[in-house]
């Protein structure tokens, strides 16, 4: 590889991590994606909502999108973007503070080869956020 390209290179991601170490809450990890007309920025936070809403104001992002999770660990993220082709995903964990976790039974019927006409109970677990989660 040409020498001036990789000292290109490296000035960059120099730039960037002095960004991240200027500009956002300590322990937070950032990622770019360029392609040719568009980049994606993922900003891991490594901790709750509040912290995430700090780095949305502080980049900038005015509308955010909220998608919870609930897989082996309760976690959500903030969805928007920056500018027309500039889109930012910040990753936080635990859920937004309108949201909690609802355990609630199923009841579903039971297969069999011959249907039994007995039905069983399943427990689940389900994100509910705002007026569902009074």
């Amino acid at each position: 590889m040409n020498t001036i390209i990789q000292m290109e290179l490296l000035e960059l991601v120099k730039a960037c991590q002095q960004f991240q170490n200027d500009n956002l809450p300590k322990g937070c990890e950032m990622s770019i994606c360029l392609g040719a007309d568009s980049a994606s920025i993922d900003i891991h936070t490594k901790q709750d909502h509040p912290v995430g809403l700090e780095v949305k104001r502080l980049i900038g992002m005015e509308v955010a999108e909220k998608v919870n999770f609930n897989t082996d660990h309760v976690w959500h993220l903030l969805r928007g973007s920056i500018a027309e082709s500039v889109s930012v995903v910040i990753y936080c964990q635990g859920l937004p503070p309108m949201c909690r976790l609802e355990t609630y039974d199923e009841v579903i019927p039971k297969e069999q080869v011959i249907q039994t006409g007995e039905k069983t109970v399943v427990r689940r677990t389900r994100i509910c956020c705002g007026l569902e989660a009074k």
